[in-house]
């Protein structure tokens, strides 16, 4: 991971940034709100800490998650992941087609890509029994775990 900054020294710094980031990153991947205060009872780590972990995960370097914000009350704020789809996959017999790199998170899918999609695999001939045409949907809960 790719951390930086000023202050930042990779002999000290290194191995603490990227525990709070993967710790901070599974808590938030089942896409339940989670305040600042929540993660810090399970993350080694400040409030701070955590909330510059949050934005590293928006980082297109760290994955371009989308992590929405909402605010309870005053102050106090909640975050989530929220799946973004990366990837299709549209196959049959021995066909295939790709939509967006399903491993590239700063690649997220539009609506016209995901209809574009389903028009390939609705334009596919039938075929005989057992084949038949998949279309499969990659979000980033996929990658998460």
């Amino acid at each position: 991971m790719p951390f930086d900054g000023v202050t930042y020294d990779p002999t000290r710094d290194y191995e603490r940034l990227a525990t709070q980031f993967e710790q901070v990153r599974y808590l938030m991947s089942n896409g339940k709100w989670w305040t600042l205060s929540e993660l810090a009872e399970y993350v080694d780590g400040s409030e701070a800490a955590i909330s510059a972990r949050i934005r590293d995960l928006r980082k297109k370097k760290f994955g371009a998650y989308n992590v929405p914000n909402d605010c309870i009350s005053g102050g106090l704020w909640r975050y989530r992941i929220v799946a973004m789809l990366y990837g299709i996959w549209v196959s049959g017999g021995k066909r295939g087609h790709w939509y967006a790199d399903p491993l590239s998170p700063g690649n997220a899918l539009t609506l016209t890509d995901i209809k574009a999609a389903i028009a390939l695999r609705d334009s596919l001939p039938p075929v005989e029994l057992p084949v038949s045409y998949t279309v499969a949907l990659y979000s980033s809960s996929d990658y998460l775990r």
